[in-house]
């Protein structure tokens, strides 16, 4: 004799859900009060226990249907990690805090793509900061002033035109809407 198949209601659907948030959300707030304190502590050891690896597998799964309480979760539990790798890349702690934050940011737009048979979670999102952080380094980075001259064409009639249309641009907005193409144009032959 074999078992039968009972089906499931939306109800008890609904409830398994909210069973699984206040699961992270207990799980969150206790990783919140073993971290001790505000900012970013740099944390070099990932835990990567069987069972500490299935609930980060369920957390993700749910991050990627939207459930803030496994955003929260992934976020706790990696932060410090996160932090200590973006600081050992861009080596300041400010900078490495803000890295941190945007790291997170994008992982709420991004988790979406991850999939589990290709790398681990903890490993995947040490690669986003990684990729965030170089993308940090390169926006702040100096360009040098001769690769600035070189940018800028040398002559005065430039600037004079240069000069004339920012005075164009600074009066637009007084300009009737049935002008603005003749506007447009003149702006394009100059």
């Amino acid at each position: 004799m074999q078992p039968r198949e009972l089906p499931i209601s939306k109800d008890t659907t609904r409830r398994s859900e909210e069973i699984m948030t206040d699961t992270f959300r207990a799980r969150a707030d206790m990783l919140d009060t073993r971290r001790g304190g505000f900012g970013f502590h740099s944390k070099p050891a990932l835990e990567e226990s069987p069972a500490a690896l299935r609930l980060v597998a369920q957390a993700v799964a749910r991050a990627k249907e939207g459930d803030r309480e496994a955003v929260r979760f992934l976020y706790l539990q990696y932060a410090d990690n996160v932090y200590g790798y973006v600081r050992s890349i861009v080596r300041d702690d400010f900078e490495a805090e803000d890295v941190t934050q945007q790291v997170f940011a994008k992982l709420m737009t991004v988790i979406g793509k991850y999939q589990e048979r290709d790398v681990s979670f903890s490993a995947w999102i040490m690669r986003v900061a990684r990729n965030v952080a170089v993308d940090h380094l390169r926006r702040r980075r100096a360009i040098p002033c001769e690769e600035v001259r070189e940018l800028q064409p040398a002559g005065a009639e430039h600037e004079d035109a240069s000069r004339s249309r920012s005075m164009m641009l600074r009066d637009a907005p007084l300009f009737p809407r049935a002008k603005s193409s003749v506007f447009t144009a003149a702006l394009s032959i100059a």
